[in-house]
């Protein structure tokens, strides 16, 4: 398929594709999906529109090109390798429901794509195998999450017990665990209990501003009616109306901004070197990015441009 082509599928997030680093990420996401699926219907929708959100999300969600240059010389790659596991985690996340596995790396028919995407970060990268078995235990428990998210739905859970679940469906930990390969990090240099708690922190700041991103998305008549949301349960267990509810969730996200700030300061104080500085920089730019995407894809987060105007970043202007 000709990038000509390609745009034409693509027409409708213009905006976001307005971005020529963003652009070069989806033509790149699609020529490669499509080496990789059989069928005429590869880009219908909505593939063309989870791979933008992947791509925004890859681009924005992810360590400074400084951090980046100081490990390896094709910055770019690390990008490609980033979208195309985002998209592959849409696929699985935006689904109506999680096909069961015939393998731990099984997602249905989109299995060869997975397949060939962890062939290439693991046989191309030197990680530690440590680091490798914390990545494949952390995308397994997802997936094992994931399928039991949809069941959660009409189940009154407490506060505690929905923090519990979202923690283990909201991505973070692979995510972080892949960019820790790429950014060839090594474990045992870090202040591990510090990074621990700061990777926790960060961990709830992405849950809470994407449910207060996806206020409208995960409300009766929105795009995923069936998705849980912070909102709902808290504004059940503290008898408040979605309106207070969304007010103090915001107070709650800011706080732990302010928390993370100093969890990253302490961190790499007690362990200083180049991977703590890396480790810092991929945690604040992962919750910084994530707001950013929030912001860019309005396509997909409507109506919380206010909201997400009161969320704080890490990295203070």
């Amino acid at each position: 398929m000709q990038r000509a082509e390609i745009a034409e599928r693509f027409s409708r997030y213009s905006k976001v594709l307005a971005d020529p680093s963003v652009a070069n990420l989806v033509y790149d996401t699609c020529a490669w999906f499509l080496e990789r699926i059989d069928g005429h219907e590869a880009l219908a929708e909505p593939i063309p529109r989870l791979i933008t959100v992947a791509c925004a999300y890859a681009r924005l969600c992810a360590p400074t090109c400084a951090t980046l240059r100081s490990v390896r010389d094709e910055v770019e790659r690390s990008f490609q390798v980033t979208a195309r596991f985002t998209f592959l985690f849409f696929l699985v996340d935006d689904a109506e429901t999680v096909e069961s596995a015939d393998g731990p790396w099984a997602i249905g028919r989109f299995t060869p794509a997975m397949t060939a995407w962890r062939r290439e970060l693991v046989e191309a990268e030197s990680a530690s195998p440590s680091l490798v078995a914390d990545f494949e235990r952390a995308f397994h428990d997802y997936l094992s999450a994931r399928r039991a998210e949809h069941a959660q739905k009409s189940v009154a859970m407490s506060v505690e017990q929905h923090w519990a679940l979202r923690r283990r469906t909201i991505f973070m930990d692979p995510y972080l665990d892949q960019w820790m390969i790429l950014l060839a990090i090594d474990p045992g240099s870090l202040d591990a209990s510090g990074f621990r708690a700061a990777r926790q922190i960060a961990t709830d700041i992405v849950l809470l501003s994407n449910d207060l991103g996806s206020a409208e998305r995960d409300r009766e008549g929105g795009e995923s009616p069936d998705d849980l949301n912070l909102i709902d349960t808290y504004a059940r267990d503290m008898g408040s109306t979605r309106a207070d509810t969304v007010t103090h969730l915001i107070a709650l996200h800011n706080q732990l901004v302010g928390r993370l700030r100093a969890a990253l300061v302490g961190a790499v104080g007690k362990r200083p070197g180049p991977d703590a500085d890396r480790y810092a920089d991929l945690l604040a730019g992962v919750v910084d990015g994530n707001l950013a995407s929030l912001h860019a894809l309005d396509f997909r987060y409507r109506n919380v441009a206010a909201v997400l105007a009161a969320l704080e970043r890490v990295r203070q202007p």
